[in-house]
């Protein structure tokens, strides 16, 4: 389930409220890569990135680059988390 909170169109800017129901597991999508930055705050229960073998908590913060592979994801009881997605000029 998601939030869209606010949308820039003409950026392509996102900020949105994402829950992953208790037990979710992303795998079938495989990792993901994309180009744009993206920040996270989960703020409510976990995940565990399978890509980086790493369990993201309720206040964590999480940056990832364009180009960044991360995910699948495992929620074991689900997750809240506060996203941005953002475009930066390159020069």
């Amino acid at each position: 389930m998601e939030a869209i909170l606010a949308r820039d169109d003409t950026n392509n800017s996102v900020t949105r409220v994402l829950k992953f129901e208790p037990g979710t597991d992303t795998s079938p999508l495989g990792v993901l890569k994309h180009e744009f930055w993206e920040e996270v705050f989960i703020f409510e229960g976990s995940l565990a990135d399978q890509r980086l073998n790493r369990t993201f908590k309720a206040g964590d913060w999480a940056v990832r680059p364009p180009g960044m592979e991360h995910g699948p994801w495992i929620s074991e009881h689900g997750a809240k988390l506060y996203e941005v997605r953002y475009y930066q000029k390159r020069e």
